[in-house]
């Protein structure tokens, strides 16, 4: 699957997006989800974004049991880009995951709702010049999310310092994956 790539941008480090489409590539062949929504945020983000729902009531966060889209202001984004099965070609997004509402709107703003049955990945950007970069993924599989988040740290290479909910051997082996995906396949060419 060489040909599916990241458009690396000027503030793109190199060995972070490497990371980040072996990651693709593995999730596409271990799950195959009938969607694959990508998303680049502008910087570095922490694991608390993971299952965060947004705020209630001020400054108290609140993390519920059902997926929501995670409350990134859209000014943040840097881009979406959605991909169907089987071929997994880019097409224009169905609705902006991240959109301008209120806070008591975003806590219900369902991901099962938004995007049925879509697998999504953020992506931080500025990896380039923090050297570190974040993945956080909300996998589509037998009718429930896994929601994960790790981070990598470059030095002297790109390495994963930090998880939650997955482990440096469960990345190690989603990458594994992309390399046994058989040749021919129709991918997207530019993410």
């Amino acid at each position: 699957m060489s040909e599916l790539e990241i458009l690396i941008q000027d503030d793109d480090a190199r060995g972070f997006i490497a990371e980040v489409e072996q990651c693709i590539k593995g999730i596409l062949r271990a799950y195959t989800p009938s969607k694959l929504i990508l998303i680049k945020i502008d910087n570095w983000f922490g694991s608390r974004w993971l299952r965060f729902s947004g705020k209630a009531l001020g400054a108290l966060g609140v993390w519920r049991g059902a997926l929501t889209a995670p409350p990134f202001v859209p000014k943040r984004v840097i881009s979406e880009f959605w991909f169907s099965a089987p071929d997994y070609l880019t097409g224009a997004p169905e609705q902006p995951i991240h959109v301008w509402t209120e806070s008591r709107h975003a806590l219900r703003r369902d991901l099962s709702k938004i995007a049925p049955d879509a697998s999504l990945l953020w992506y931080s950007g500025n990896s380039q010049k923090t050297r570190r970069g974040t993945v956080m993924a909300y996998i589509w599989h037998s009718e429930s999310y896994w929601a994960w988040y790790a981070e990598w740290a470059d030095s002297d290479g790109w390495r994963v310092v930090a998880t939650k909910n997955i482990g440096p051997a469960d990345i190690a082996k989603l990458k594994d994956l992309q390399t046994q995906l058989p040749k021919g396949n129709k991918w997207a060419g530019y993410l």
